[in-house]
């Protein structure tokens, strides 16, 4: 049957028609042959035939399931490869062939869609391997990743998300965070720049090698997102070895291809390696880039160590031949203390040769001397007792810079800090020698000598022992090396405490003198006398030389090679001679001098006066000698002996600083010394600066509201000294014991402590002084004796002669007091120019009178002038009304000519209101505007100072003139403006009054190169703020009836307007006043 199916219908038809054309015949044949039977029969087998072929014809049908014209249509389709509408016909159902062909279709379609989504995946990963292959950075090749990804899938975001290289184990089970490092791809969504997940997450995402859509992306994720839920969010790990690197995010608005994660499985292994890739890669270039940067540097160096070699040789070469031509001695000296090297001047200066020296120890070259060297280690320990106070960490640098072994011991003997060079010498650490009692390290030497020297050493404060010539045995424990070593003693203060400097001296180290001097240049670098040591020569004498060294340190500290300069100073061996001829010199100085010169010793007694001194007290030097000062120069001047102006002595050093602060409250910012004010409850009222650095005080209490309490332990033992003080006998013998300080977050430190008696104070407030040197104070407070006037009582005459006394502290080079100097001006002349000045003084005031009635003159002269031309016009009209030959004529005539004189006196007055006035010496009147020359400023200012000393009694007259580096010129009169600064400084005078340390300040300065200014200060009352804008007015005045014009800062201000200046006032209450004066000028 199957056969038949696959006939075509023509095959069918031809079939049909022989059927019939076979019955037909087969009725013909019967009718021409036959009968009716025959013929019936023959019909009936043609109709049988024809049902046969009939019934196989539906019977076919039934098998093809379709006609033959729908099989023909779903055989075209076919044919053109429309496999959707074939599927649509096909659906109708159907058996038999139809059916056969529905399946054909279904695995044709099934086999078209696999076709088409490996196209599309292979499509993609070409896509993706295109974009890799490209050496990009890491950034441009996500850009291009997430680019083609987004035109690709057509995605509305796409971008790669980085994870750093750190994988460590603290991680595992923590957040991470992802950076992107693409710009988010698309215009619809924004991605943020950061992810935050789970590392654990990250991880088992690698292992599964899947991806994540949607619901399966942790919610935190997606809230960063801000997915609303439509469309697609998928999440494509990274991985790398197992290992995540980053994620790819990407976004869509529509659903995504279910086969994508048949397309990212390679992709992302693709992006991973390319990613992978470009890093190294940039790291890579990065590395070749730096190295042929230092390839290049390493060129460039090596052609700049040719260079350098090239010049350190020239250099030698010079340095050489400097050292071949010194005229200084030069030593090189290595570790251990030998000789390396030396220049032919040293060889010159001993007369030894070069290769004997070499090799030898260098205190073969120098000769100690114990006296010079106690005397230096006596400065050492002053020196290092102020250092501790005002620079603690100074203080503890020079022990460990010294070049000789080192240690500071507390009061029982043991280390408390020890230098390198110390450990080096016992062969221990410094650390190792703290707290170890140094006596311990002399354990070998004699017993009795051990004793003697530790209770010389802890028996006197201020003791100090030179170890030149005097070696002792020194080890760290028995058993351990034992060394040959000298040992000095400085026993100072630090910070209040008593401590000791030891100073150990091993075989290989350089000279006491070169090991000191060293020290001693960087505390006192001026002090070249510190400096001096004595170079041994070949034929037995010695050589006094400057040392000077320098060295070069190893990581320890000490040194590996030490230079030694050494200068010939023969020439102080004459020094002695050299003194006194300066003494001499000095005593002619003095001998010449117009003024007397007293110098006092520390006791207060006249060492020596000079010839104007003795003719001044009429007295020789005999009779002078080791005279107390108050004896020679009896009296007082505001109710204080010489005592107390020149506090030599204890007792009347403090009752003058008591008495001086009293008075003068600002004073304590000016005060050198540690002092403060404190009640009982230990709450400071007051600090000077060194008070307040001492004790760590960022703000002095007297400048704060809040109240700066000292410790409790600290007051406690204020108390318990100030019941121990003497107040009647404090100042003669005071005593300082040492006081537990602290204040505010300082540490507590023991610091001598001195209080202050103050008889007037009783038992609530305390003066107390930290630290106290008397030297400094007293030093200070001489320097405060400045011009002091004072009356001496001439022996031979027996008057009184009028004096200014003037002095001046004499320290030695350690700051220790040593007396003072006091200068006598003899003040006769200037008393006798001071009475004529002040008769000048009347005639300028006569002056200043007529320039004020001139002015009052011109007034009243103009309003005068009118009325009698009134008076006169009327009588002319009068005149001519009447005639002239009236009787009434003659008496209009007298008015007319009373009229006309009175006319002439007005316009005389006027006259002279407009002229400016000077009047001289002899009584003539002569205008200013006809005198205008050039004059030097400072001579006229000069010259008014002394005229107000004069005139001006108790108050200082200052002129700073540092400004003028040269002569200015003025063009005008100088009388005038030396009346302007008389006229200035005595109203800063009336101001002053009677307060003591009154000072009036004549500054010049110069605001620009064509102009000069004077500016007159005074620490007066000051001036109202209300009556600022009428000082300058005529008869404007302040003070009593008969007391005052008014006139004479009217007056200033028309001579400084004349002179083409101006005049400015700035004044406050309390504050005092300054008037500024600017003029044009120009230079000599």
């Amino acid at each position: 049957m199957n056969l038949f199916r696959a006939w075509s219908p023509k095959s069918w038809m031809a079939l049909i028609w022989m059927g019939v054309i076979g019955l037909l015949l087969t009725v013909w044949l019967g009718s021409y042959w036959g009968g009716m039977v025959q013929w019936a029969v023959a019909a009936s087998l043609g109709s049988l035939v024809l049902f046969a072929a009939w019934q196989w014809w539906q019977i076919d049908q039934s098998h093809l399931g379709a006609t033959p014209a729908e099989l023909a249509d779903v055989t075209r389709l076919l044919a053109q490869d429309q496999l959707t509408q074939v599927q649509a016909t096909l659906a109708r159902g159907g058996q038999g062939v139809l059916g056969d062909l529905a399946t054909v279709v279904g695995n044709l379609q099934k086999a078209k869609n696999h076709h088409e989504e490996r196209s599309w995946r292979d499509q993609g990963l070409a896509l993706i391997h295109d974009t890799v292959r490209h050496d990009y950075t890491p950034e441009a090749l996500s850009n291009k990743v997430s680019q083609t990804l987004t035109r690709f899938l057509g995605l509305s975001a796409c971008a790669v998300y980085v994870l750093d290289a750190d994988a460590s184990p603290r991680r595992l089970h923590a957040e991470c965070t992802l950076h992107r490092q693409s710009s988010s791809s698309g215009h619809h969504l924004a991605l943020p720049e950061y992810l935050t997940c789970a590392y654990a997450s990250l991880q088992a995402l690698a292992a599964s090698k899947t991806i994540l859509r949607n619901a399966e992306i942790p919610g935190a994720l997606l809230h960063s997102l801000n997915h609303t839920g439509s469309g697609d969010v998928v999440l494509v790990p990274l991985v790398i070895e197992d290992q995540v690197r980053g994620v790819l995010l990407m976004t869509a608005f529509q659903a995504l291809p279910t086969q994508l994660e048949a397309l990212m499985e390679p992709v992302s292994a693709a992006i991973a390696v390319a990613m992978q890739s470009a890093t190294a890669r940039n790291t890579l270039q990065a590395s070749l880039a730096r190295a042929n940067d230092l390839t290049r540097e390493l060129q460039e160096n090596h052609h700049k160590l040719q260079d350098s070699e090239g010049a350190l040789k020239k250099q030698m070469a010079y340095v050489n031949d400097i050292l071949g031509n010194m005229h200084s001695g030069l030593v090189v000296v290595d570790r251990s203390g030998r000789i390396e090297d030396c220049n032919p001047a040293l060889l010159k200066l001993t007369g030894f040769d070069r290769d004997l020296l070499v090799g030898q120890p260098s205190s073969l070259l120098f000769e100690e001397d114990e006296t010079r060297l106690l005397s230096i280690f006596k400065g050492y320990g002053h020196m290092l007792t102020r250092l501790g106070v005002e620079n603690p960490d100074a203080y503890w640098q020079v022990l460990t810079d010294n070049l000789l072994g080192a240690a500071v011991l507390d009061l029982k003997g043991q280390v408390l800090r020890a230098n390198h060079r110390m450990a080096q010498l016992l062969g221990c650490g410094v650390d190792q020698l703290k707290g170890t009692p140094f006596w311990g390290l002399l354990q070998d030497a004699p017993a009795d000598e051990l004793q003697d020297l530790m209770a010389l050493v802890s028996g006197d404060d201020t003791y100090y022992r030179s170890g030149s010539g005097q070696p002792l045995p020194m080890r760290l424990r028995a058993g351990a090396p034992m060394h040959s070593v000298e040992i000095s003693f400085i026993n100072h203060l630090l910070l209040g405490e008593r401590v000791t400097l030891v100073l150990v001296r091993g075989e290989r180290d350089l000279p006491w003198g070169v090991a000191n001097s060293t020290t001693l240049q960087k505390l006192t670098p001026g002090d070249e006398e510190a400096m001096i040591a004595k170079l041994r020569n070949r034929s037995g004498t010695h050589i006094p030389v400057r040392v000077t060294s320098s060295f070069l340190a190893d990581a320890s500290g000490m040194p590996q090679q030490t230079v030694i300069n050494l200068h010939d100073v023969s020439s102080l061996v004459n020094k002695g001679e050299e003194i006194r001829a300066q003494h001499q010199l000095l005593e002619m100085s003095m001998d010449a001098m117009q003024d007397g010169v007293l110098r006092l010793d520390r006791l207060g007694r006249v060492i020596s006066a000079n010839p104007m001194a003795l003719n001044l007290l009429g007295s020789d030097k005999s009779s002078t000698a080791l005279q107390p000062v108050q004896q020679l120069l009896p009296g007082q001047q505001k109710g204080h002996d010489l005592a107390y102006w020149l506090p030599l002595q204890t007792s009347w050093l403090l009752r003058r600083l008591v008495q001086d602060l009293a008075q003068d409250p600002g004073l304590v910012q000016s005060l050198p010394i540690p002092l403060l004010y404190a009640n009982r409850m230990g709450r400071l009222k007051w600090a000077t600066p060194t008070a307040c650095a001492l004790l760590g005080l960022t703000v002095p209490p007297q400048s704060t509201s809040e109240p700066l309490l000292l410790a409790e332990q600290t007051s406690r033992e204020l108390l318990a000294l100030r019941d121990q003080t003497d107040v009647e006998n404090a100042g003669h013998d005071p005593l300082v014991i040492e006081v537990a300080w602290r204040a505010g977050n300082a540490p507590i430190m023991r610091l001598p402590t001195l209080l202050v008696p103050q008889a007037a104070a009783g038992n609530e407030e305390m003066m107390v002084w930290l630290i106290p040197d008397l030297d400094a104070l007293s030093a200070f407070m001489i320097r405060r004796m400045h011009n002091i006037d004072w009356l001496v009582l001439h022996r031979e005459q027996e008057g009184l002669l009028p004096v200014v006394l003037t002095a001046s502290p004499l320290v030695d080079p350690y700051n220790r007091l040593t007396g003072a100097v006091v200068t006598i001006k003899d003040m006769r002349e200037i008393k006798e120019k001071e009475a004529e000045n002040l008769r000048m003084v009347h005639k300028v005031e006569q002056s200043q009178r007529l320039d004020a009635l001139g002015q009052l003159a011109a007034g009243v002269a103009h309003d005068f002038n009118n009325l009698l031309g009134v008076i006169q016009n009327h009588a002319e009209l009068v005149e001519m009304k009447l005639g002239s030959e009236t009787k009434a004529a003659k008496n209009l005539s007298a008015i007319l000519q009373a009229t006309t004189r009175a006319r002439d006196i007005v316009l005389k007055l006027n006259a002279l209101g407009r002229e400016r006035k000077r009047l001289e010496e002899d009584g003539s009147v002569h205008d200013e505007e006809e005198i205008l020359v050039p004059f030097e400023l400072l001579p006229v200012i000069e010259e008014t100072q002394g005229l107000l000393q004069a005139t001006l009694k108790g108050i200082d007259i200052v002129v700073d003139a540092q400004a003028l580096t040269t002569d200015v010129i003025l063009r005008g009169q100088s009388g005038t403006l030396q009346q302007v600064i008389v006229n200035l400084c005595v109203n800063g005078s009336h101001a002053i009054g009677d307060r003591r340390n009154g000072t009036i300040g004549i500054k010049l300065g110069r605001p620009d190169a064509s102009h000069v200014s004077i500016a007159v200060s005074d620490n007066g009352d000051g001036i109202p703020a209300e009556i600022m804008s009428r000082i300058f007015e005529p008869f404007f005045t302040t003070k009593e009836v008969g007391k005052g014009t008014g006139l004479g800062l009217a007056m200033v201000r028309s001579i400084i307007t004349q002179m083409g200046g101006a005049i400015e006032c700035v004044s406050a209450p309390g504050q005092g006043t300054t008037f500024t004066i600017n003029l044009p000028c120009t230079q000599a």
